[in-house]
């Protein structure tokens, strides 16, 4: 049962040696996070026992080529999830997983990193926000270019759910901005690779579900996150850059919002972000239509094979945004009157 996971997960942190065994021991690594990701009970004696500073400790010194690497940023990742006081405890060791990242050394060590970074990254009060905030400012473009690369689904899952907590606060969205945050997440848009070759993450991720659930998890947090930057003018006209040979930013949205192997919420955060990038924004606005967005939004309402209220709701709002702007000679409008001829 769930209870006695947790049990078993607290006996065995309680039992665990401290010690630079520990560390180096593969196995004992792999258990212990899966111990942490039970109970939070677990992660807060691991706290009070100090496992926090023995692993942050650990990270400072390792050789960023070590086997293990990923497991102690595994562990570590486990250890704080959720815990504000464990979050606040791990400053210290920002530069080195930013470092980490950076080296780009194995997908392994970079997923691990930007999980970590991500579970720091979350947007909440006191001790936390200063952990974010200093990924922010530190880690912020290397996270990006992992969505820019598009090396592997899982790594940019966690870059992209980071770029997302950090978006959600008003005051940091002029750095993410200025670290070319709304391509990087147009990017991560567009990345369609097959995560069957992800089986090696199974010993770092203590679920499985990381596999199955890195696609959905990497277009909700883009389209998530472009919806909040897109909050911002200076970032709108950035919606008009092409993040491949055929999409702009905008062009990628309104590819997932009519994808309907795509959850219904992910395709309505989608059509909230190309409603909020079109606001005041001529330049984005040309790239939409030049996108079919006024066809797109229309046809979706207009589905009757589309089951969800808040995908009309959301596309009814966007293509409003499209015609009350009107559009270089108002071709939105006459996009719009040559659609509604095409129903019966």
């Amino acid at each position: 049962s769930q209870d006695t996971n947790k049990d078993e997960a607290l006996a065995f942190v309680n039992k665990i040696h401290l010690n630079d065994a520990l560390l180096d021991d593969k196995q004992q690594l792999h258990q212990l996070a899966i111990a942490l990701r039970c109970s939070s009970e677990a992660r807060i004696l691991w706290r009070v026992r100090g496992g926090i500073d023995k692993l942050c400790h650990a990270l400072s010194v390792v050789d960023k080529h070590q086997t293990n690497l990923p497991l102690l940023l595994g562990a570590l990742c486990a250890a704080i999830t959720g815990e504000t006081k464990s979050k606040a405890m791990c400053l210290q060791i920002i530069d080195t997983v930013t470092s980490i990242l950076q080296a780009n050394i194995n997908k392994e060590h970079r997923a691990t990193a930007c999980e970590l970074l991500a579970e720091l990254s979350d947007n909440e009060t006191g001790p936390c926000k200063i952990s974010a905030c200093q990924v922010l400012k530190k880690s912020s473009k290397s996270i990006c270019a992992v969505l820019e690369n598009q090396n592997d689904i899982i790594s940019s899952a966690h870059a992209a759910r980071a770029l997302k907590a950090l978006s959600t606060e008003q005051t940091y969205r002029k750095i993410l901005i200025h670290a070319n945050a709304v391509r990087a997440l147009g990017r991560g848009l567009t990345l369609h690779q097959d995560a069957k070759d992800a089986t090696c993450y199974k010993e770092l991720f203590a679920q499985e579900t990381a596999l199955t659930l890195a696609l959905p998890n990497l277009f909700i947090s883009c389209a998530s996150g472009l919806a909040q930057l897109a909050l911002e003018a200076p970032a709108r006209p950035h919606f008009a850059i092409q993040v491949n040979d055929t999409e702009t930013v905008v062009g990628a949205l309104l590819h997932v919002a009519q994808n309907s192997k795509i959850d219904a919420e992910c395709r309505a955060v989608a059509l909230v972000a190309v409603a909020n990038a079109c606001y005041q924004c001529q330049v984005t606005r040309i790239a939409a239509e030049s996108a079919a967005a006024v066809a797109v939004c229309f046809a979706l309402i207009i589905s009757k094979n589309n089951p969800s209220t808040i995908i009309r709701l959301r596309a009814t709002q966007a293509l409003s945004r499209l015609i009350v702007a009107g559009g270089p000679k108002g071709t939105a409008a006459s996009t719009l009157q040559a659609s509604v001829k095409t129903i019966p």
